[in-house]
């Protein structure tokens, strides 16, 4: 529209442009769901945008943000019998196991009482997850990527280079935050 203003000069040109851009950008969203625009993020893979409010705050919520700092860490040598008579019934659903301070898995407190013949073992016997990590700066798209990769509904955030663990995240948690943004920037969007 401006280049045929600045082209041309004319401002009728310009009019019946304006008129034609909103015309036709009203009929794609109407027929196609959503933009030009919003069709190409969707090609590079960033398929839950769905409109231009969708752009900069999904980014924004990460890993960090999202984390729980107040999980219960054991040791991976400790006896499974310590570790399984140390849980809170019910309360705890899980552990995080560290090793010299780093991350060396998770340990769900069903995997403790189905490890019911081999309480002298390590619990680090029983750990999952050794591999499947967040990293602080996960945006929260990858998060819940992570979470159907792994199979799992609770993930350990670690620092990237000592691997010390920062916290964890839960699946059902980032779904209610996620859900809640979104039910937030809709409100903004359509209540101002």
């Amino acid at each position: 529209i401006c280049l045929a203003l600045e082209t041309t000069g004319d401002f009728s040109i310009t009019v019946g442009a304006v008129v034609a851009a909103a015309i036709a950008s009203l009929i794609v969203r109407e027929l196609f769901g959503y933009s030009f625009a919003t069709w190409r993020f969707h090609l590079r893979g960033e398929d839950a945008i769905r409109g231009p409010h969708d752009v900069g705050w999904i980014r924004q919520i990460s890993a960090a943000m999202l984390m729980r700092r107040d999980f219960k860490a054991v040791g991976a040598d400790r006896p499974i019998q310590e570790v399984r008579e140390g849980f809170t019934t019910g309360r705890e659903k899980q552990a995080v196991l560290v090793r010299d301070g780093r991350y060396a898995g998770l340990v769900l407190a069903a995997d403790l009482n189905v490890a019911a013949g081999s309480e002298g073992e390590p619990v680090g016997s029983v750990a999952r997850l050794g591999d499947a990590v967040l990293l602080p700066g996960t945006p929260i798209r990858q998060v819940m990527r992570a979470f159907a990769e792994a199979e799992t509904d609770v993930l350990a955030v670690i620092d990237p280079e000592t691997r010390r663990v920062l916290g964890t995240v839960t699946e059902a948690h980032v779904l209610r935050k996620y859900g809640e943004e979104l039910e937030r920037r809709n409100e903004e969007m359509v209540f101002g």
